[in-house]
């Protein structure tokens, strides 16, 4: 089949590609994998600067020069290798993402003006924001269709929170968040709360983002999430976390600009050697 006739559908809580649930007959650690969508934020994968007086910011080290080509083309260049690990999905922001991650001090430091619509949000989420909406939001999206096919619509929620009844009745699927969750316990905890929820029909519960690792230990977040049926995203902002230094090394993350799309960190091989062991890959 033609890579642009792929269908991603949904059966119940698990993810479908072409009809067929994605890791089909998977099990780990008596845990099921079928269904699942493990994913990775790479949120800049498509990032750019059009303003000369910081494009300096972004510029690799080898030429001293920003590329948005060459970010682009390196991250295509490595999806077959997180696919042969077994990875599902990438979660790409046409709008970008904060390229300095966490940091905010050097921002106003800096007064730069880039395009990232999430550090506006974090700013401004009491002007621009309407939590009370956002299940009629996802309503009245449900109504469009395209060629007669039906739109799958979500929503994500913030680390540690679960939706609300008005949300979860009228989404698809949901995406949880587990920055700022340090105890594995509260992931399985937050899909537990969100199956009891009155208005929770099955539908895929997912992690998006979660900035939290301990690969090495037996029962961490993301075996958390797997241990009650969720699928798992990775996020990792390398040095950007915790008010650090947060130009990008062209080495640490996937966030911080510029990147190295490539699995060159301890961090990084802790997760896909992981995910690899999961999947079967």
């Amino acid at each position: 089949m033609a890579q642009s006739e792929t269908r991603v559908g949904i059966d119940g809580e698990d993810w479908l590609l072409n009809n067929v649930p994605t890791h089909e007959g998977r099990t780990y650690c008596g845990w099921r994998i079928e269904g699942l969508l493990l994913n990775s934020r790479m949120a800049n994968a498509v990032f750019d600067d059009s303003n000369p007086l910081t494009q300096f910011l972004w510029r690799y080290p080898d030429t001293g020069l920003w590329d948005a080509d060459r970010n682009t083309n390196e991250f295509v260049d490595h999806l077959p290798v997180y696919r042969e690990h077994g990875l599902d999905a990438v979660s790409v922001n046409r709008q970008g993402a904060a390229p300095f991650g966490y940091f905010r001090e050097m921002l106003e430091e800096l007064q730069v003006s880039y395009s990232d619509d999430e550090c506006n949000v974090q700013r401004y989420e009491h002007e621009i924001l309407q939590p009370h909406r956002v299940h009629e939001l996802i309503a009245r999206a449900r109504e469009h269709s395209i060629d007669g096919e039906r739109l799958l619509v979500g929503t994500s929620y913030g680390g540690g929170r679960v939706p609300d009844d008005s949300v979860c009745e009228v989404s698809d699927f949901l995406m949880l968040h587990g920055n700022g969750v340090t105890d594995p316990a509260r992931i399985a905890n937050m899909v537990d709360e969100t199956r009891k929820l009155r208005s929770y029909t099955p539908k895929p519960i997912m992690f998006t983002e979660d900035d939290h690792f301990n690969f090495g230990e037996p029962f961490n977040n993301f075996t958390a999430a797997l241990s009650r049926g969720a699928g798992w995203g990775y996020f990792d902002p390398g040095n950007g976390a915790g008010g650090q230094s947060a130009l990008g090394n062209y080495s640490d993350g996937y966030q911080n600009v510029p990147i190295n799309w490539g699995i060159n960190t301890p961090r990084k091989r802790g997760f896909f050697d992981l995910l690899s062991k999961v999947t079967g890959a």
